[in-house]
């Protein structure tokens, strides 16, 4: 099975969306989660995974429960 941490950086996708709904800029993101923008831009190409602290730090920014950021697997085991 892969890593979850890489895992992560797939389902980051997720992050791009979540932000423009807010009508966010990265900065805007990255600001409100405390975290670089440089970080941000990394995240939403995939092209990094995310520590632990920075997905706790995402979400709380985006008013959103960790664990949108978190699942790991294919859907039919993110409820198993």
């Amino acid at each position: 099975m892969a890593d979850c941490r890489q895992e992560h950086s797939r389902k980051m996708h997720k992050l791009r969306p979540l932000r423009l709904e807010r009508a966010w800029t990265q900065e805007d993101l990255a600001k409100a989660a405390g975290i670089s923008t440089g970080t941000v831009l990394r995240l939403e190409k995939g092209a990094r995974a995310p520590y632990p602290t920075t997905v706790r730090k995402l979400a709380e920014a985006l008013g959103i429960d960790v664990r949108i950021l978190t699942k790991c697997g294919p859907p039919e085991e993110e409820d198993a």
